[in-house]
């Protein structure tokens, strides 16, 4: 394996969730053209903004708590739900829990030890090369 490399939530899953996140704020912004400012406050219109960004900031938070890293020695993730780190030598394999039904890509994987248990990776908020890395570990 390479020498340390730390994968946090991918790019593309940011830009997909700000998107979606981001059509009332489009509807805010025409209100805000049309209506001025004193117009835009006196309509009630500051609260449905100051809700949009706060979710746009949650939504940020949430995807930066995810990281995937691989060391010399161990594989490590963490995510809202728990954290672990694992020796490579303790694991017997990796195996995908769902795949996308188009582009075939694992939803979600499972990292199997050879003591009988397995963990879940969320592998959706990751990058392919994460996912590559993580899928040929059984290799290393």
């Amino acid at each position: 394996m390479k020498s340390n490399r730390v994968y946090g939530a991918d790019f593309g899953s940011y830009a997909l969730w700000l998107g979606v996140l981001s059509f009332p704020l489009l509807a805010l912004a025409f209100a805000f053209a049309k209506l001025g400012w004193l117009q835009f406050q006196d309509k009630g219109m500051i609260l449905p903004l100051v809700f949009c960004l706060a979710a746009m900031l949650l939504l940020m938070l949430w995807l930066s708590r995810y990281r995937l890293v691989f060391t010399d020695k161990d594989l490590s993730y963490r995510s809202w739900r728990r954290s672990w780190t694992c020796p490579y030598t303790d694991i017997a394999g990796v195996s995908a829990s769902r795949v996308q039904p188009i582009s075939q890509i694992p939803i979600g994987a499972y990292v199997n030890f050879k003591n009988g248990q397995s963990e879940l990776i969320y592998t959706k908020a990751f990058s392919r090369a994460a996912i590559k890395d993580l899928f040929s570990l059984p290799a290393a």
